[in-house]
């Protein structure tokens, strides 16, 4: 299974303050990779 979601911080420490917990991380072998792209439009 794969998918993306967009996410707001202010910088990667603050990404993955928000990915904590994440559901996701307590299935065996799952991960989360985190991107840092250009700011989008009305965000």
């Amino acid at each position: 299974m794969a998918g993306y979601s967009i996410i707001h911080a202010d910088d990667f420490a603050g990404a993955q303050a928000l990915l904590d917990g994440h559901p996701h991380l307590m299935m065996p072998g799952a991960s989360i990779q985190v991107y840092e792209s250009l700011d989008l439009p009305g965000m």
